[in-house]
Order: structure tokens, then C-alpha cells, then sequence
């Protein structure tokens, strides 16, 4: 199965979890590619069916700085007919702020609501994420497991 990985990063955590999850889907057969969301388009989505996203809030909810177009497409614009994509999203914040993991819940929201069907919840990490993302890369890889046959 080809699956697009994508990572919006400021400080490299969401690109590193980005890539973790790559890593593990790739051992287990599938074809991955793991990219910046700085460097997506977010015409780019209308050729994939199955997108996980890893993304840090910045500050207090802001999105990563460097994905502005994707950001503005996908979530902004909200325009896009997403209905032929499988995703989950895994968001990295901060208790610390009010936003906590805003901009992962934006992108979550703005899929589903340009008809992307969520296979996995939404997971909010916060500063000590660890744990809470190798639940997510677990969750990920069972669930593409126990469906392969539907997915392909």
C-alpha cells in the first residue's frame, strides 16, 4: 500500500515521529514516503489515498511556520474534496499553553470536514510524548493490517 507520511516541524519532534512511523510502515512491507508539508501542495493530496500527518503546534496553537500552503489550502481554505483519503493525525503541543495542540486539531478538523475519513483518532501529545506516539504507530500499523485487504 503507498502511504504519504507528512510532517509540519519546527523544532524537527513532528518530523521525528514523522519518520519513526515511516520506518515502521516500511519494515512491514509498505511503500512509504515520508515528507515535509512545506514541500506539499495541497493539490498533491488529490493523488493519495492514505495520509497520516505528524504536526507541532508553534507558540500558542500556530501551525508551523514553514507549511503556510498547505495550511492555507487544506485548512484555511477548506475547499478540497478529501473524500478518497484514509488519515490520522498525531499532534505535538504543550499543557503549558491555552492552544494546547491546536494546529494538529485544526488539520484533523479540516480533513474531516472535506469528507477524509479518520481511521485512527486523533492523538495530543504533550512535552513528554514518547508513550503517546508509539501508541499512535501501533495503532497505525495494526489497523492497516487488519484492513489491508479493504485498503488497497
Amino acid at each position: 500500500m503507498k502511504i504519504l507520511i507528512l510532517f509540519g516541524s519546527m523544532t524537527g519532534n513532528a518530523e521525528d515521529c514523522a519518520h519513526q512511523l515511516g520506518a515502521r510502515l516500511e519494515s512491514e512491507g509498505h511503500d512509504v514516503s515520508v515528507e515535509d508539508m512545506a514541500d506539499v501542495t495541497p493539490d498533491r493530496l488529490k493523488e493519495e489515498k492514505t495520509v497520516f500527518v505528524s504536526i507541532s503546534t508553534w507558540g500558542d496553537g500556530d501551525p508551523p511556520d514553514c507549511i503556510e500552503g498547505i495550511w492555507e489550502g487544506v485548512v484555511e481554505e477548506a475547499n478540497f474534496d478529501l473524500s478518497h483519503i484514509q488519515y490520522s493525525v498525531l499532534a505535538l503541543g504543550d499543557t503549558a499553553y491555552e492552544k494546547f495542540c491546536e494546529a494538529g486539531k485544526a488539520i484533523d478538523a479540516a480533513f474531516e470536514k472535506q469528507g477524509a475519513k479518520r481511521i485512527i483518532d486523533r492523538v495530543d501529545c504533550d512535552v513528554y510524548y514518547d508513550d503517546d506516539v508509539e501508541k499512535w504507530i501501533n495503532s497505525v500499523s495494526g489497523t492497516l493490517e487488519a484492513n489491508a485487504p479493504a485498503m488497497n
